[in-house]
């Protein structure tokens, strides 16, 4: 079934909250009253989406006055310059305020190329005169996204840029005399320094990026033989990398559209399975613009998955009764090549849906495991069986069906299950989330949870914890699990965890509590672009975690469909001084 609110909670809801009476919060003397603006648009395309944000502090209220700041192409990686002008003219205005704080009159639909005039009040009883309006804004941002250095010594080799520091760090012993460049920067940033020219990369050079609005940025090169922090990655360098709404940025389906997505990384790009017989598509890995759909070839994706030496694996879904047929695992290098066929798998006895969902940890150019889930049948029986492929040297050594008698999934995507190998071994045990155990737990080789991060938060009924993922990132096996949100316009949002399961028992306590925990976006809230519940939620989406070529970077993405979510974070092994 895909819906999961009954009217009997939803009574009780109404009565806990009809029962409660206003609480007076004591102000904080320490926090301003009023945080920030946000404009939305009001009709096309992007309706519902931010248009702009201003971030007030005390002096513009000092001041008294508010200027939004417009930005010039919307979205910011398009050449778009006229939808955020026209959308100024009629936007939704929202004023983040602290309790006993007051805007009189609201502020509700503006032209932003006019001023508004209102009062705010804040929590001690003081009161600014403000003057709101929007101005148009070039971006200040600009940052090196890649570069690539060829040589006539060194042959073409990709560089490792250290944004926050403006450093271009060149990881190789060969010499780069002579040597010219090519370089991608961020949406309307350019690059100042004619790269064409040959230069000599044994020695630093010093290489200027503009912004859209002129101003100017140095990064410097720095020639440098690799090395890697011990174990893991440093947690002071994870940032995120993009959050996109997936229906008006990347052209998705919409957000109560009936689809399975998965999602999967290779060459830098993260690729995206919408599960409902469309083509994958593509989009840069570090901004998140779309490029184009994959070659898909003879393959059909019900579901992808990607492994951690560059191979994409694709497989189809059978999900119509009587649930015959073999599955074909495609797998391919790149987008832009057909993949060719890996294994084919029959039925194996069970006739219930599958394909749906697939995942892979290991290399399958040597070893790895692919677990595929069986699906339950709404109205007629749940599932508690997967197929696990085992790859040695490159190829399937085995294909057998694992029975696992402590849980049980429902159907796909919403009611369905993740699975996935703890560590790419056939004996090395599975990390498993299911909507009905709100748990990440970990299921030892003889099919038994062993441990787990069962919640007792009050929110629990709301999340969807199925969606999961494994992969070992320099000496550290990590294991990823995306809290899908049933109800957006409750204020459901989609949370990420990762944790360091070398230990598996790392994995006792609370999903925020337990001591493996290494990654959480309960601190920097992901934002959401749908806030309408459906009459059937469609809480569905996936997660990945995978890394670059070169093994410094370890990227781990997101995508909730039904929230309207896609982004992803990125984390470094670098060892610095």
């Amino acid at each position: 079934m895909k819906r999961f609110i009954s009217a009997l909670i939803i009574m009780a809801l109404a009565a806990t909250y009809s029962c409660q009476k206003p609480e007076y919060i004591l102000p904080d003397a320490e926090r301003q009253g009023f945080t920030s603006i946000s404009a939305f648009f009001t009709s096309g395309q992007y309706e519902g989406s931010v248009l702009a944000k201003l971030e007030v502090t005390q002096e513009m209220l000092d001041e008294g006055m508010l200027v939004v700041p417009v930005p010039y192409y919307f979205p910011e990686e398009s050449d778009d310059s006229g939808t955020p002008m026209m959308a100024m003219s009629k936007v939704r205005i929202r004023a983040e305020l602290d309790n006993n704080c007051t805007i009189d009159p609201p502020l509700t639909i503006l032209d932003l190329n006019e001023e508004t005039k209102f009062v705010y009040t804040d929590q001690y009883g003081k009161s600014y005169d403000l003057v709101l309006y929007g101005k148009r804004k070039k971006s200040d941002k600009a940052s090196v996204m890649g570069m690539t250095i060829t040589g006539p010594a060194c042959g073409s080799f990709d560089a490792f840029v250290d944004n926050e520091n403006r450093k271009i760090f060149l990881y190789t012993t060969d010499d780069l005399s002579g040597c010219t460049a090519t370089m991608e920067v961020s949406a309307h940033a350019s690059v100042k320094t004619d790269l064409s020219v040959a230069r000599d990369y044994n020695e630093p050079q010093k290489i200027v990026i503009a912004s859209h609005s002129g101003r100017e940025y140095e990064y410097v090169t720095e020639k440098a033989v690799p090395e890697k922090i011990r174990r893991g990655f440093n947690v002071e360098s994870v940032r995120p990398l993009f959050n996109l709404d997936p229906k008006s940025r990347l052209g998705l389906t919409d957000y109560f559209a009936d689809v399975n997505p998965s999602i999967a990384g290779i060459e830098g790009y993260l690729i995206v399975c919408e599960g409902d017989g469309s083509t994958p598509v593509y989009v840069n890995g570090q901004t998140g613009v779309r490029l184009g759909e994959i070659v898909l070839g003879s393959a059909k994706a019900g579901s992808i998955a990607s492994d951690d030496n560059g191979n994409l694996l694709i497989c189809n879904h059978i999900d119509v009764d009587p649930y015959e047929g073999a599955l074909n695992i495609y797998r391919t290098k790149s987008v832009k090549t057909a993949p060719e066929l890996f294994c084919t798998v029959d039925g194996l006895g069970v006739s219930l849906p599958r394909g749906g969902k697939m995942e892979v940890c290991g290399n399958v150019d040597a070893d790895a495991v692919i677990t595929i889930l069986y699906e339950g049948i709404d109205g007629v029986t749940a599932a508690n069986q997967f197929i696990q492929i085992t790859v040695t040297d490159g190829k399937p050594s085995d294909i057998s069906v694992k029975t696992l008698a402590e849980v049980s999934w429902g159907s796909l995507p919403v009611n369905g299950a993740g699975l996935v190998s703890a560590n790419g071994k056939p004996d090395g045990g599975y990390f498993y989330a299911s909507y009905g155990r709100v748990s990440l737990d970990y299921i030892d080789a003889s099919l038994s949870i062993r441990y787990g991060t069962p919640s007792t938060n009050g929110n629990a009924w709301a999340w969807n914890t199925n969606q999961v993922a494994s992969m070992c990132f320099n000496n550290v096996q990590y294991a990823a699990m995306l809290n899908l949100a049933h109800f957006p316009a409750w204020g459901g949002i989609p949370v990420l965890y990762l944790y360091n399961v070398n230990d598996p028992s790392a994995l006792d306590g609370e999903f925020d509590a337990a001591p493996g925990l290494v990654l959480s976006t309960e601190d920097m809230p992901i934002e959401t672009a749908n806030a309408v519940n459906a009459d059937d939620t469609m809480s569905c989406g996936d997660v990945l975690i995978t890394q670059s070529a070169d093994g410094f970077k370890i990227f781990i993405y997101y995508y909730d469909h039904y929230c309207g979510a896609i982004g992803g974070f990125v984390a470094d092994c670098i060892k610095r001084d």
